[in-house]
């Protein structure tokens, strides 16, 4: 479990530029895409809400850089997912989540209520997270960590 944590570290390190205390938004969620994307365990809803948030975070055109703390936050909330269940029922605003986890646990939950409402059950994966290509986001993962040149770059502390 430590070498997991480590080496989800590592790849924050990773995806930064040279010098910069924090990732480009693009380049975090292309990076938890081919992180989280096959991630096993939980059901078809868990895996589901773990997509949505990383489609999400890639849409917010207001967010530029995701922190460490955010980067952070999101594997313990993709495990969360994973393990209690993509209802979100288990989310708590009243904790220490990020703003933005929190911003996306409230837009989540909201397409859920409206889901449920006119079908009868709770699916956070509306069509506009769903029909949006994996494959560019993971191919610009490794195209940000293998630079220009296709040699891979070395993390910056």
């Amino acid at each position: 479990r430590e070498d997991v944590v480590d080496a989800y570290d590592f790849a924050y390190a990773y995806v930064r530029e040279s010098g910069a205390r924090h990732c480009e938004r693009g380049a975090a969620a292309a990076c938890w895409l081919r992180i989280f994307g096959g991630a096993e365990g939980g059901d078809a809803r868990a895996r589901a809400t773990v997509l949505a948030f990383i489609e999400y975070v890639d849409g917010r055109s207001d967010v530029r850089y995701i922190t460490a703390d955010v980067w952070s936050q999101a594997r313990h909330f993709v495990r969360c997912a994973l393990e209690y269940g993509g209802d979100l029922s288990w989310y708590d605003e009243q904790e220490a989540w990020p703003t933005l986890l929190d911003e996306f646990a409230e837009s989540a939950k909201k397409k859920m209520a409206s889901s449920e409402g006119s079908s009868g059950r709770m699916d956070v994966a509306s069509e506009h997270w769903t029909t949006r290509s994996a494959t560019p986001s993971a191919r610009a993962c490794s195209a940000h960590l293998t630079g220009a040149g296709g040699r891979r770059r070395r993390p910056h502390p």
